[in-house]
């Protein structure tokens, strides 16, 4: 960066770089390290899927007003996105703040967006705090979820498994949000730790 005079956050490689770095910390139970990270990811509006990352993980972390800054400052172009909406729910819902969650999901209700996989984990938390859904039944669902192929997308539901876990410790829900803990260790050691060096580690 410094011989061709750049910065690090116009060179897309770099914040995906990051972005991974902070899903194997998280993965670590190494979150407050990982939240450290996250000013990286949010440099422009440009940076969409990395700065989702970075609200997630503020989420996690339970700052739920620097998260919603980051929406509001960086993601303003996509207030009427499903993933936008979703993250608002998980916010509300961590905040108790159950009548502005029910609101939202109506939102999203009304365009059939609330089944879309980019609401998978927002439907999760509010369908068990607000809808009495199974714990059981959920796991299912996270489960099938983690075990998505491909290290992307287990980066990204590593992030988004513990913003949800988050939600449920606010709520009181703390057992529960152990088992998605447990769920998401486990789907990574049985689908995606496959060499020797990495088993012999486990």
């Amino acid at each position: 960066f410094k011989t061709e005079g750049i910065q690090p956050h116009e060179d897309w490689h770099f914040a995906h770089n990051v972005d991974l770095l902070i899903s194997t910390l998280i993965y670590l139970d190494r979150i407050e390290d990982a939240a450290k990270l996250t000013g990286n990811l949010c440099a422009d509006e440009k940076s969409i899927e990395t700065c989702l990352t970075a609200v997630h993980v503020q989420i996690g972390t339970g700052n739920l007003s620097t998260a919603e800054n980051l929406m509001d400052h960086r993601l303003k172009g996509y207030r009427n996105h499903p993933f936008f909406v979703s993250l608002k729910i998980l916010i509300a819902l961590a905040r108790k703040d159950f009548a502005k969650a029910e609101t939202l999901v109506a939102s999203l209700k009304s365009t059939d967006d609330f089944a879309e996989e980019s609401s998978a984990y927002a439907r999760v938390a509010y369908e068990v705090l607000l809808q009495n859904r199974s714990e059981i039944d959920a796991l299912e669902t996270l489960e099938k979820k983690l075990k998505q192929p491909g290290f992307d997308s287990w980066s990204f539901n590593v992030y988004q498994s513990r913003a949800l876990m988050r939600v449920f410790r606010d709520n009181g829900r703390t057992e529960f949000a152990d088992k998605i803990k447990s769920l998401s260790i486990a789907a990574f050691e049985n689908t995606r730790c496959k060499t020797e060096v990495c088993k012999a580690n486990r």
